[in-house]
């Protein structure tokens, strides 16, 4: 193959492959999404939420520690704490239980 024919296919190949990239979109929110629960006071876990009956972490965000808390009703809450900035999340993942 000679160098115009070469530089063709490279071109064509960039083309094609540019043109297929598409960006995804946000996750559907369907009935299985989790809510999320915006902290009332910054810095702040609300005692409504209960008994915290578990911590968490996770080895690809060593700075970060998940709390977990269960209230009465059976509803559990995690919310995130940042160790190195000494920081709650403002916002919680809630799981319902039926």
């Amino acid at each position: 193959m000679n160098r115009r024919s070469v530089g063709i296919l490279v071109i064509s190949l960039i083309l094609v492959l540019g043109a297929s990239c598409t960006r995804l979109g946000e996750p559907a929110r369907g009935e299985n999404t989790l809510g999320v629960q915006a902290l009332s006071q910054m810095g702040s876990i609300p005692a409504n939420w209960g008994k915290l009956i578990s911590t968490s972490t996770c080895p690809a965000a060593k700075e970060w520690i998940q709390l977990w808390f269960q209230d009465d009703a059976g509803i559990i809450r995690m919310v995130a704490y940042n160790l190195e900035n000494n920081t709650l999340s403002d916002k919680a993942v809630l799981l319902r239980r039926d």
